[in-house]
């Protein structure tokens, strides 16, 4: 077994709209256009199918993705699942020798969609690429927006970074479907750890 995707996508579902309609399809185009050829992504709604097992299911892409791409919202850290995707990537970086003053750079890129003090602090160690002025919780009418061809300009850049991160990945480790990978701490990450109140959004 090996690799079966390039990216894990990893998202609050309130979010879903914007990630669905919004942002995945473009990005997904300019990074396979960067990179010249098909790139698979696994995100929930396509890839865990009726009647599957969901969370072996997303444990099996976890463990078969390259990076994770997670899109941030102040309630992110608050749900176990999203919570549990960024520390498997976490672990794994920091177990290959990344996040290092050798090798700073990860297999995660962080995209910011609302700015908040309630992230935990490995966020303000790692630089964080921010569309938070195009994120909106509707769609309807988006795409005739002013917000939608700079979002553009955006997403071209955040290809780039990852492709660099996708190029990062370690070779596959059949380990990686074991829980001492999947099942790693998380508490350095729980959102009751902070002592910075903020809206709900």
């Amino acid at each position: 077994m090996a690799y079966q995707y390039d990216v894990f996508v990893s998202y609050r579902r309130k979010s879903k709209d914007w990630v669905r309609k919004i942002f995945l399809p473009d990005f997904q185009h300019y990074l396979e256009e960067l990179v010249r050829k098909d790139v698979t992504i696994f995100v929930d709604w396509h890839d865990v199918k009726t009647g599957d097992a969901w969370a072996e299911r997303l444990k099996q892409g976890l463990a078969h993705s390259k990076c994770l791409v997670s899109l941030l919202l102040p309630t992110y850290f608050e749900s176990d699942w999203c919570t549990k995707e960024f520390a498997v990537f976490e672990y794994r970086s920091r177990q290959n020798g990344l996040l290092t003053i050798e090798k700073p750079s990860g297999l995660i890129e962080p995209l910011a969609l609302h700015a908040s003090e309630r992230f935990p602090t490995i966020l303000s160690e790692l630089q964080m690429f921010d569309l938070g002025r195009y994120y909106v919780a509707g769609t309807e009418g988006y795409k005739k927006s002013k917000k939608y061809q700079p979002l553009q300009d955006e997403l071209k850049i955040l290809a780039k970074k990852v492709a660099e991160r996708i190029e990062l990945a370690p070779a596959w480790n059949p380990d990686w479907l074991h829980d001492n990978w999947l099942e790693v701490p998380t508490e350095h990450l729980r959102i009751d750890k902070f002592s910075v109140p903020q809206p709900r959004i």
